[in-house]
């Protein structure tokens, strides 16, 4: 379950990061076009969404990532017991 949760996060990041060159390049294409501001304003939205989207994405990728390493210690030491065990005063 870890895998997959950690495969679709990093791809979902990059997915965005790839999805927000295309949105600048759009945009850019747009303001050169002489596009109106009414769309421009739309696809302002949709390259702030994808912003945080990506900064979501890689937060999410380093939270999974400190989570391994709680895994990676039970499997070094198997026999430690369970968080209550671990955590209790």
């Amino acid at each position: 379950m870890y895998q997959d949760a950690m495969s679709l996060t990093t791809n979902l990041r990059l997915e965005t990061k790839s999805n927000m060159v295309s949105l600048d390049q759009a945009v850019e294409a747009m303001r050169r076009g002489q596009v109106g501001q009414s769309i421009l304003a739309k696809y302002t939205q949709l390259q702030d969404s994808a912003a945080r989207m990506y900064r979501i994405a890689g937060a999410s990728e380093s939270e999974l990532q400190r989570m391994k390493g709680v895994d990676d210690a039970y499997t070094a030491f198997p026999d430690a017991g369970d968080k209550k065990f671990l955590t209790a005063d």
